[in-house]
């Protein structure tokens, strides 16, 4: 996830607004999520997809947009896209 700062950096180097880089990378994170899913065991999924229902309303994760309610500002959401998880917290 770290990787997506790059992304971030280039984004902003080529003049792309602040909510064009957060749903840019968002996005990003997770496609990547995703990708990381495909070999995981069908029951362990189908649980974190009904977790990230119930918690975001979405089964791979939180949208850019309650991201940006959640955090206040798209520069908020950029940063936290690039953050790994934390999976110590609930």
């Amino acid at each position: 996830m770290r990787a997506l700062a790059d992304v971030a950096t280039q984004l902003r180097t080529e003049g792309q607004s602040e909510e064009m880089i957060a749903r840019a990378l968002v996005q990003s994170r997770n496609a990547l999520k995703q990708q990381f899913r495909e070999d995981m065991d069908p029951l362990v999924l189908a649980l974190i997809e009904q977790r990230n229902r119930i918690k975001y309303g979405h089964p791979v994760g939180p949208t850019a947009d309650a991201l940006r309610e959640r955090y206040g500002s798209w520069e908020a959401v950029s940063a936290a896209a690039c953050r790994p998880a934390d999976l110590n917290r609930p």
